[in-house]
C-alpha cells in the first residue's frame, strides 16, 4: 500500500512555509523508498528522528502515525515509552550518561479538531518534545538507539465523507 504523508488539520497552515513543504516532501520520499512494510488493519507508529536539546531538557522526536485500518479515523490515543537500548551511547559515545537517561511516558490524545481526518494509507507527521532526565548535552540519536513500546492504542472512526478530502498533503507539495 502506498502511504501518503500528511500533517494534522491544526497545522495545515504551516504548509505555506518552504521548510515545512521540504520536510513533508522528504518524509514522503522516505516512505516511498524505505521498504517499510506496514501491516494491514492497524495504526502503526514510526519514529523518524530523535534529538536531545539540553536547554529544553527534552528529546525532540518527529514521528508518524500510519493508518492501515479499513477506514478513516478522527481520534487517536496511544501511549509511547522510550528507553535507550542496551549498549546505546548516542553520537557522543557517553554510555554512562545514556544508561542513566529517563524519558517521560508520552501520551498522545488527538481529537478531531487537532488531527482532522486520517484516511487509510495516510501517515500523520507529529513533532513532540519528551521531558528527559539524565542527559547533560545536546545529542543526536538514531532511532535504533531506542527500545520503543506503544500501547493503549484507541481510535474513533471518522464519519463517511460526502465529498473528497481536499486536505493538503505531500501530493500537493510536489
Amino acid at each position: 500500500m502506498k502511504i501518503r504523508a500528511v500533517v494534522p488539520l491544526r497545522y495545515q497552515n504551516l504548509l505555506e512555509r518552504d521548510d515545512a513543504k521540504r520536510e513533508l516532501a522528504d518524509i514522503q520520499a522516505f516512505l516511498d523508498t524505505s521498504g517499510i512494510e506496514y501491516g494491514e488493519g492497524a495504526i502503526e507508529f514510526t519514529p523518524l528522528s530523535m534529538r536531545y536539546v539540553h536547554s529544553d531538557r527534552q528529546l525532540h522526536m518527529a514521528c508518524l502515525f500510519v493508518n492501515t485500518l479499513e477506514g478513516a479515523i478522527q481520534e487517536l490515543h496511544a501511549v509511547v515509552r522510550l528507553k535507550l537500548a542496551d549498549g546505546s551511547a548516542g553520537r557522543s559515545g557517553s554510555a554512562e550518561a545514556a544508561r542513566n537517561a529517563i524519558f517521560a511516558k508520552t501520551t498522545f490524545d488527538f481529537a478531531p479538531d487537532f488531527m482532522g481526518r486520517l484516511n487509510r494509507g495516510e501517515a500523520m507527521l507529529i513533532h513532540i518534545g519528551i521531558p528527559t532526565k539524565g542527559l547533560h548535552e545536546d545529542e543526536a540519536f538514531s532511532v535504533r538507539d531506542f527500545a520503543i513500546s506503544v500501547s493503549e492504542v484507541r481510535v474513533a472512526p471518522a464519519p463517511p465523507l460526502d465529498e473528497p478530502d481536499e486536505r493538503e498533503g505531500c501530493d500537493d507539495v510536489w
